[in-house]
């Protein structure tokens, strides 16, 4: 967009990289879904005096690509650390900072993330403080 006063165009990643300061109306982290969006409306709106160079588009599909492979990996290297706490003994701290522990019996993948079946609990991989091994059962 133009500027006003000096007839500049600049735009509005260049001001927040100036800035250092992230937009409060914006979520500060961009997924492929926005990454997508941006490289749709780049082709659509292109100058066709001016159309962009098939090798920067090239590039930009080529780092889409690396990102969606690496989250799948991501995705899947977690469902396996997660596997491998079922049957083991758990910490976490509540809502409230209270530790609770437990025996891990399920996992599951919610919003790409990992969750653990702590009894009638669902607990984040991620809020895991401490891992032991299950206590023997008594007789």
């Amino acid at each position: 967009m133009a500027d006003a006063v000096t007839g500049t165009s600049t735009s509005y990643w260049t001001n927040w990289a100036d800035n250092k300061t992230a937009p409060t109306s914006y979520d500060q982290s961009l997924g492929k879904d926005a990454f997508l969006k941006l490289l749709v409306a780049q082709l659509k709106y292109q100058d066709p005096q001016n159309p962009a160079d098939s090798t920067q588009f090239m590039s930009q599909t080529a780092q889409f690509t690396l990102v969606e492979r690496m989250d799948q990996m991501l995705t899947t290297s977690q469902a396996q650390s997660a596997i491998g706490l079922v049957g083991r003994q758990v910490s976490w701290n509540n809502a409230l900072g209270v530790e609770q522990k437990g025996l891990v019996t399920g996992v599951s993948i919610s919003g790409g993330k990992a969750v653990l079946e702590v009894g009638s609990e669902k607990v984040a991989v991620d809020s895991v403080i401490r891992v032991t091994t299950a206590p023997a059962a008594t007789k």
